[in-house]
């Protein structure tokens, strides 16, 4: 430590973690961006949601659990415009 102390005299002076702590913190985003717009307009059943978390859960893990969400909104998605496939959005949706 201090070798590390001596090679970085700068970092171990106390302005330096004056100058950490006083950083401005980011603005917070406005309101209505928190307020659940898409979640109003995207409707998945949750039997649906929890199914296709246990699936891509078994398929692949964690990394699955995170994938398994957004394949259904873009299944969703595709489903409500090709007309050929809409039961498969009627049957995601409530």
């Amino acid at each position: 430590m201090v070798t590390g102390a001596t090679q970085f005299r700068e970092v171990a002076e106390p302005n330096w973690v004056a100058t950490l702590s006083a950083a401005p913190a980011p603005p917070a985003p406005p309101s209505d961006l928190l307020s659940g717009q898409v979640g109003r307009q995207l409707v998945l059943k949750a039997v649906v949601v929890f199914v296709s978390l246990m699936f891509f859960g078994w398929l692949w893990g964690l990394p699955g659990a995170f994938v398994a969400v957004p394949v259904v909104v873009v299944s969703r998605i595709v489903g409500e415009r090709v007309p050929s496939i809409q039961a498969i959005a009627e049957f995601l949706g409530r």
